[in-house]
């Protein structure tokens, strides 16, 4: 499936992925260390979870934030 990840500095990257990859791996494709989140919707994404584990869609639109619980 593909996917949309909005970053930080409004630039959207198209990623190629299935329903078993990690929210964990998907910050590693585009660098972003742990200061970092990934939301969908308005719920932030637990990154030990799946895009299937996630109810992630195809063609969805995820957001990289900065982390304010650190």
């Amino acid at each position: 499936m593909q996917i949309f990840l909005l970053g930080l500095d409004n630039t959207t990257h198209t990623l190629d992925v299935d329903a078993s990859t990690t929210l964990s791996a998907i910050k590693g494709v585009i660098g972003a260390g742990e200061d970092f989140s990934i939301s969908y919707g308005s719920k932030v994404l637990s990154e030990e979870l799946t895009l299937g584990e996630c109810q992630v869609d195809n063609l969805a639109t995820l957001s990289v934030n900065g982390d304010s619980r650190r």
